[in-house]
């Protein structure tokens, strides 16, 4: 058995080239052979010069079907003669006269999709990162733990906890991540039209703060700051406009950009987004408004 595994691997890294056959019943008949070597004893030299895959020629068609089952050093004697036995029955059976010629090529076309003969697969990048990933956890398992991960019960349970905590924190870290976006909606396209004037929004803003409704304080004192600004023309009056379109028409080198803009960033937080509101995140947006000038009658 040694013998064997040792031949089929050294077939393995030194295959021929595809040998091709004229039809079903050629190939069945060298699969036969090969079977009867393999059952007197002669199998590892016959798998140590077995090509990479036999191909049949049928016509207007051409077949190839794989020998990696019987190159894989994992393969027994017992396995290798079953494989051939059931691979020959299936070409036999496939072999029929002319008039059933597209029967045929169909059902030898179903035999040969089949699992067991289709060719090696090579791994994808994903599999082999996993892969490369499960060496290096094993690994560091390995020397954290010592000989308790070397026991292959202890080994699993503590790879899985590990694995699995792991992919736990990961997508708690991505819930939490989406769900703090999700809480940020845009800017709407079209804010409310205000009707007041920045005077009187100053002092909505103020009563609402005396309510304890800082959020809705913070929105009114930026209304009260849009509308002060386009009372003196600086900004356009032009109530379809976003915060931040209207912070974009502003130079960047306005003396009044700077208040407008922590206006419209306090509005975005405590209003759009809803985060928790201070106090003195309101007295700062009363600052920015006295900076822009703009004060109760």
């Amino acid at each position: 058995m040694r013998r064997l595994l040792l031949l089929a691997a050294a077939g393995t890294l030194a295959v021929q080239s595809p040998a091709a056959y004229p039809g079903p019943e050629s190939l069945a008949s060298e699969l036969h052979r090969l079977a009867g070597a393999i059952h007197d004893g002669g199998g590892p030299e016959a798998v140590a010069t077995l090509p990479n895959s036999w191909e049949i020629e049928t016509p207007g068609r051409r077949y190839s079907i794989s020998t990696a089952p019987l190159r894989d050093p994992a393969t027994s004697p017992e396995q290798a003669e079953r494989w051939l036995a059931h691979l020959a029955g299936e070409l036999e059976s496939s072999s029929t006269p002319a008039a059933h010629l597209a029967s045929a090529r169909s059902r030898l076309d179903r035999i040969l999709t089949r699992r067991e003969f289709a060719p090696e697969r090579q791994p994808t990048v994903l599999e082999l990162l996993w892969q490369r990933f499960t060496t290096w956890l094993k690994n560091l398992l390995g020397r954290l733990f010592g000989p308790v991960f070397g026991n292959p019960v202890t080994g699993r349970a503590i790879f899985w906890v590990l694995a699995l905590t792991t992919a736990g924190f990961l997508l708690t870290w991505l819930w939490r991540w989406y769900d703090g976006r999700k809480r940020i909606p845009p800017a709407p396209g079209e804010p409310p039209i205000p009707s007041l004037r920045a005077s009187e929004w100053l002092q909505t803003a103020r009563d609402a703060a005396g309510r304890g409704d800082l959020r809705a304080a913070i929105h009114s004192a930026y209304w009260a700051a849009v509308t002060h600004l386009q009372s003196a023309h600086l900004l356009p009056e032009d109530f379809t406009r976003t915060p931040r379109e209207y912070l974009g028409s502003v130079a960047p080198a306005a003396p009044f950009r700077a208040p407008l803009a922590a206006l419209t960033s306090g509005l975005e937080h405590f209003w759009y987004a809803d985060r928790p509101v201070q106090k003195r995140d309101f007295e700062d947006a009363l600052h920015f408004l006295e900076a822009l000038g703009c004060r109760a009658d």
